[in-house]
């Protein structure tokens, strides 16, 4: 039986998405968390936005789930993406090595909290 892991947040102000991770993540969850943003970026109809994902309360992410992640943000990378930034640990920051599609392809800077990561974002407006 499949069963969805992770739970995930999206909220929009202006023209910044914000997502909240919590838990650990498989590749249904995963799903959902980018079948999220992409209606959402759909719904921009080719204007700018920024992204915000705080991961602070994400566990983990399987294989499966990374790979999933690689290619959404493969395809991100050709949507009208302004700037991405991540809220994580220092620790958790080394799954990143894992989806190379976002290190390689998009505007994006890792951050501790959420205060610093929107004054970083709202500098691209």
């Amino acid at each position: 039986m499949n069963i969805e892991l992770g739970e995930v947040s999206i909220t929009v102000d202006e023209k910044i998405i914000f997502v909240k991770s919590i838990g650990a993540f498989n590749a249904l969850g995963t799903k959902k968390y980018t079948d999220g943003i992409k209606t959402i970026v759909n719904n921009f109809q080719g204007q700018g936005f920024s992204i915000l994902i705080n991961n602070l309360e994400k566990s983990g992410s399987t294989p499966e789930a990374y790979q999933a992640l690689d290619k959404f943000n493969k395809w991100l990378t050709n949507q009208n993406l302004i700037a991405k930034a991540m809220v994580i640990t220092v620790k958790k920051g080394m799954h990143l090595v894992n989806t190379p599609a976002r290190i390689n392809n998009q505007q994006n800077k890792l951050f501790d909290n959420e205060g610093d990561a929107i004054k970083w974002l709202e500098s691209f407006s």
